[in-house]
């Protein structure tokens, strides 16, 4: 049975991972090598789905195993220290050696292997060297007034390195416990959806608006730096490098008046201005018009965006670098500004039908007729399903009839309750987190055989059964890591880095898989903590 279920639950986190890492990831930006970092990052952090119920039945098993199967624990508990220190120290690589240097390496501008290498080792040993000092004036303060003595460095040490993990951690999945319950229950009421899609166009419009101008200003300096440099410069081949990564002038302007119109109009107009995208003249020809198309700036803008060295491969190197921050959240603010106007006219769809005296379905604006087209998104079309899309054989009016009530009654009568029923059910689980949360130092008070966790007393009362053992771990478990992933998913609204439906891109993803990393052990940990069984001699 444990193998059976190690098998399910490993193929069922492999499957996640990729599920989640194809929904986040952007296909035609991401390098595979991004890809397949952030796939085996998420897949070891998560694994602890499947070790930490392996491991809670290995340990409760030996309470009711007879003298004669000693050996068999040993070769089990060799084979969970094992799996426990390969996932423990791979993540811990990835988190704070190979993950930061692919970071600074996809963000460098620099325009060779070695280059681009150079620059994120040294960036990374300037972040470490900085770190450790700070490390080491706390520890010098401690010693200094008394507060620590040299035998204890090395608990000093495994405090610090454990400390700052599992106190966010507990931060991460509180915001999650409450978060969870309340946008499902939210969800559930047709009435106020519209009116919060709407803000969030508003509030994603801005900052698309706001991008585009630095992109606009980015444009400008690579244009200005690009037209003085002679032509026999013996670094041209760098700067045809920068030009080759400049997007056309009219793909901007065209999305910048799609914008616009958006902005104006209080909504989604109904033709779309994208479609002439991707048909303008070459880069370098374009450079000449970019005036006319709204790329250039006014005079009186900052000229600091202009000061690059064109004699100087290190400043070309700036300007790349600065280029290509520009483009990634350009490109990932445009992503979510689909998603916003997309989940508006679902949302407004949705609530007409609600309201409809006829019982008639509305369905949201198609994506080919509409404000949102595949060239706005660059990646594939807005409606990745081929939502309000018609298929080129049209079903009869009975089948069709059919299909709209099914999808009637899903949209505004089943989803809603579902989400009901959901947001009451998670709130149970969180209220019981939170209080086996709370509980956790009250062991001793109570005696031996009291707790108050209730996942603790379905484990104790289930060391025989072990799928129901299992479950009643992997259950719990996936959701308080889905809750703090969930808060570090929401952390990126901050700005250190945002992760967005098909339009992720490649350094918010390998940013996100080194805090997931990060999180894995003093997840596992804490929620160990919730089983009061555990501790007790006889384990």
């Amino acid at each position: 049975m444990r193998v059976t279920f190690a098998f399910v639950a490993s193929a069922l986190v492999v499957s996640l991972v990729l599920r989640t890492l194809n929904y986040f990831s952007d296909k035609r930006n991401n390098p595979f090598s991004v890809k397949a970092q952030v796939f085996l990052s998420w897949t070891l952090s998560v694994s602890i789905l499947t070790l930490v119920p392996l491991d809670v039945g290995y340990s409760l098993s030996k309470m009711t195993t007879e003298n004669g199967e000693h050996e068999n624990h040993r070769t089990d508990d060799g084979t969970m220290s094992y799996m426990w220190g390969l996932t423990y120290w791979s993540t811990f690589l990835l988190t704070w050696v190979i993950l930061p240097l692919h970071q600074i390496y996809e963000d460098s501008g620099d325009f060779t292997f070695a280059s681009r290498c150079s620059t994120a080792l040294r960036e990374n040993v300037v972040f470490y060297l900085v770190l450790v000092g700070i490390l080491c004036i706390g520890a010098t303060g401690l010693l200094f007034f008394g507060s620590l003595d040299a035998s204890s460095l090395s608990a000093y040490g495994i405090v610090v390195a454990n400390a700052w993990g599992i106190s966010t951690g507990i931060l991460l999945v509180g915001y999650g416990l409450v978060e969870v319950p309340r946008a499902l229950y939210k969800r559930s009421f047709l009435d106020d959806r519209p009116t919060r899609a709407y803000k969030r166009v508003a509030h994603v419009s801005r900052s698309l608006q706001e991008a585009h101008e630095d992109l606009k200003k980015v444009c400008k300096a690579v244009a200005t730096t690009a037209r003085v440099m002679p032509r026999r410069h013996e670094l041209r081949w760098a700067m045809d490098i920068i030009e080759s990564e400049v997007p056309d002038a009219e793909t901007l302007r065209m999305d910048n008046n799609n914008n616009n119109n958006n902005n104006n109009g209080g909504g989604p107009s109904s033709s779309s201005p994208m479609q002439a995208a991707g048909t303008s003249s070459s880069r370098r020809g374009s450079y000449g018009e970019m005036n006319a198309m709204g790329v250039m700036m006014d005079d009186d803008d900052d000229d600091a965006m202009l000061d690059y060295d064109y004699d100087l491969e290190k400043d070309l190197a700036r300007l790349r670098r600065r280029l290509k921050r520009s483009l990634r959240v350009y490109r990932r603010t445009r992503a979510q500004y689909v998603e916003a106007v997309e989940d508006a006219f679902q949302a407004e769809a949705t609530y007409q039908t609600s309201k409809s005296a006829h019982g008639r379905l509305i369905k949201p604006p198609s994506a080919s007729g509409g404000i949102i087209s595949q060239d706005l998104l660059q990646n594939g079309s807005a409606l990745r399903d081929g939502g309000g899309v018609s298929s080129s054989s049209s079903p009869s009016p009975s089948i069709r009839s059919i299909r709209d009530s099914i999808e009637k009654f899903y949209r505004c009568t089943f989803e809603p309750m579902t989400c009901k029923v959901l947001a009451f059910s998670f709130a149970f689980l969180s209220l019981a987190i939170i209080l086996a949360e709370s509980t956790i130092w009250t062991g001793d008070a109570l005696g031996e055989h009291a707790t108050l966790s209730l996942f603790g007393v379905i484990v104790e009362r289930n060391v025989n059964n072990v799928l129901t053992l299992h479950m009643a771990i992997f259950v719990p478990l996936f959701y308080v890591c889905f809750c703090a992933y969930l808060s570090l998913g929401r952390l990126g609204m901050f700005s250190f880095y945002t992760l967005v439906p098909y339009g992720t891109d490649s350094l918010s993803l390998l940013f996100n898989a080194s805090l997931v990393c990060r999180y894995s052990a003093p997840l596992a940990y804490n929620f160990l903590a919730l089983l009061p069984v555990l501790s007790r001699p006889s384990v």
